[in-house]
């Protein structure tokens, strides 16, 4: 797995479990879509790109409400990243962006979330000065909610991106900020899960 996908974690777990957690209660009772969304997470468990795909967008085609067509264009935006298929990636990303706005706000995690994966997106295609416009528009959403772990993630992809773009002087900056947003949220981030304080900091090691 490439550093990009690796590090995508670090800002998105909590979000998605959450998105996970409430589709797998409100969107159950659509069999023919659970069907097909399990058969897509079957396959990128085992690492068929092409078949998760299929399977994600038939049930895309089954998605009867707004939040489960958001968690099933998330899926989807995801493997087809992963696939390389950049364009067809930032469409489902985009439609996601679209919905959260309308079912959270301008201002919520979710979008902050999805404007971190388009700048993902942005980055492996290799559009560096796209990629830093969305990180630094996810970040302006998380300093004005509370959701201190999400920014801290979003502030090493921007780090990360300072140092694949060689401009070194950056990264430190970016990582001071991770240091401190960490710092200032350390005893909810320990009570809500242990892991969640170190996750950041083999990454921001491997910089130095």
């Amino acid at each position: 797995m490439s550093r990009h996908f690796r590090y995508r974690y670090y800002c998105l777990t909590a979000i998605s479990c959450a998105l996970i957690i409430s589709g797998g209660r409100a969107l159950g009772q659509n069999s023919l879509w659970q069907a097909m969304y399990d058969g897509g997470i079957q396959a990128q468990a085992r690492g068929n790109l092409a078949d998760a795909v299929k399977q994600y967008s038939a049930a895309l085609k089954n998605a009867d409400d707004d939040a489960t067509i958001v968690l099933t264009a998330g899926k989807l935006a995801s493997v087809l990243d992963q696939s390389g298929k950049f364009a067809e990636a930032r469409e489902n990303y985009e439609h996601v962006l679209t919905l959260d706005k309308k079912l959270h706000g301008q201002k919520s995690a979710q979008v902050g979330n999805d404007f971190n994966n388009l700048g993902l997106v942005w980055q492996h295609e290799g559009n560096f000065t796209e990629a830093e416009s969305y990180f630094k528009k996810s970040v302006e959403v998380f300093e004005s909610s509370d959701t201190k772990i999400e920014l801290a993630g979003v502030l090493t992809n921007l780090a990360l991106l300072m140092q694949e773009t060689a401009r070194y002087d950056g990264v430190e900056p970016y990582l001071s900020a991770v240091y401190h947003c960490m710092k200032r949220r350390s005893r909810q981030l320990t009570s809500r899960s242990p892991g969640s304080l170190w996750c950041l900091l083999p990454i921001a090691g491997s910089l130095q």
